[in-house]
C-alpha cells in the first residue's frame, strides 16, 4: 500500500502547456511516499565507471526535454545538469548524455520511439514517463503494458535501465500521478530495475518551501532551479548505487 502526505494548499499562477485552469484558484497537491529502489548487486554503475566514456540516454517527456512556460527549451534541462555533476565528480571519465525528451509524449508513444533506437549503444538509460498519461487519463493497465514493453527493448534491463517516476504537479493532477508512480514502482520491482521516486523527492522539497514557484514555472514544468534539483536527485541516487569504498 502507498501512503500520501496530507494535502497542502498553495496559490500559484497556473499556465500549464497541457491545460489552462482557474488562474488564481488554490491548488492542492499530494505526493507519493514510496521509497526509491537501489539494486547495487545488479546495477552495473561500478562497471560503467571503469570505462573511459559513458553513454547515457535520458528518455522522457517535456520535463526531460526541459520545456519552459513559453514552450521554449531551458538552457539547463536536467540531463545537461546531470552531465555537469557527473563530470565534476568523475573528471577522468567522459560522460556523453543524449537528451531524448519529447513534449507531450505518453508511455505508448515513448515505447514506439525507443523501439526505433539501438539501446545497446547506451551504458545507462533513464526513463521518465507518466505525466502525460495521467493528464490524458490513460488506464493504469495500459501504462503498465507500455512500461513493460519499453523495458523489454533492452537486452539487460537490470544493468542499464533506471525508471524515474513523474514528479508531482501543482494541480489536481497530483493525485492520479501517485497511482502512476505506484505502477512504475511495481514494474521496476518486477524487472529488478533501479527506481527513482521523483514524485516523493520533489514532493518532499515542496513540503519544505513557502514558495513553490521557486521550482515550478507553471505548476508542471520546472524553473532553472527546479531542473537543477531534479538533476541533483538523479545524481544522488547514482552515488548511493555505487559502493563508495571502491571509489577512486
Amino acid at each position: 500500500m502507498y501512503k500520501t502526505k496530507s494535502l497542502r494548499i498553495v496559490v500559484l499562477l497556473l499556465l500549464s502547456s497541457c491545460e489552462v485552469t482557474d488562474l488564481w484558484a488554490p491548488i492542492l497537491y499530494q505526493h507519493s511516499e514510496l521509497p526509491d529502489t537501489y539494486k547495487p548487486e545488479l546495477f552495473a554503475f561500478e562497471k560503467i565507471l571503469k570505462q573511459d566514456t559513458v553513454r547515457i540516454l535520458c528518455a522522457g517527456t517535456s520535463l526531460t526535454y526541459g520545456m519552459t512556460t513559453e514552450g521554449a527549451r531551458s538552457e539547463y534541462p536536467w540531463p545537461r545538469v546531470l552531465q555537469d555533476l557527473l563530470s565534476q565528480h568523475w573528471p577522468n571519465i567522459l560522460f556523453s548524455i543524449e537528451n531524448d525528451g519529447i513534449g507531450g509524449v505518453q508511455s505508448r508513444g515513448l515505447y514506439m520511439h525507443l523501439a526505433e533506437k539501438n539501446l545497446s549503444l547506451y551504458d545507462l538509460i533513464f526513463i521518465e514517463i507518466g505525466t502525460n498519461d495521467a493528464f490524458h487519463e490513460i488506464s493504469l493497465a495500459a501504462y503498465a503494458i507500455s512500461l513493460d514493453n519499453m523495458i523489454k527493448l533492452s537486452e539487460s534491463p537490470s544493468n542499464s535501465i533506471v525508471m524515474i517516476a513523474p514528479p508531482p504537479a501543482l494541480s489536481q493532477l497530483s493525485k492520479p500521478l501517485i497511482e502512476y508512480t505506484r505502477i512504475m514502482a511495481n514494474v521496476s520491482a518486477k524487472y529488478k530495475l533501479g527506481f527513482i521516486n521523483m514524485n516523493r523527492r520533489i514532493g518532499n522539497r515542496l513540503d519544505e518551501m513557502s514558495q513553490p514557484s521557486y521550482l515550478y514555472q507553471d505548476g508542471l514544468h520546472f524553473t532553472t532551479q527546479g531542473y537543477h534539483i531534479f538533476a541533483e536527485n538523479v545524481f544522488n541516487w547514482l552515488e548511493n548505487s555505487y559502493p563508495k569504498e571502491q571509489e577512486h
